[in-house]
């Protein structure tokens, strides 16, 4: 679909940017997530350095002819549930 589509675009654009640098980037496959009822596609790309983690998760909802974009990033769990308990707060109206 267009959403899962483009997360993918995202996650590739990701890749991109840090290609042959000192970055390691991995992937994680697109997949569908629910949050209040609608649904979104979710990608996640690992970005690490010096020892140092970084997780990008992408959502993406299409409305419309709108893509509605969120894009958190974390290093600690702690700082995943606090933002998915932001973004677990968006309602889309149809």
């Amino acid at each position: 679909s267009n959403k899962e589509a483009y997360v993918k675009a995202k996650m590739n654009y990701i890749e991109y940017i840090f290609a042959g640098s000192d970055y390691i980037v991995t992937s994680e496959k697109v997949q569908k997530v629910w949050i209040n009822d609608r649904e979104f596609a979710k990608g996640s790309v690992t970005l690490t350095f010096e020892g140092v983690t970084i997780i990008q998760d992408i959502y993406v909802i299409v409305r419309k002819n709108h893509a509605i974009t969120a894009m958190l990033n974390y290093s600690t769990e702690e700082e995943k549930e606090e933002l998915e308990s932001f973004i677990n707060t968006i309602k889309v109206k149809n």
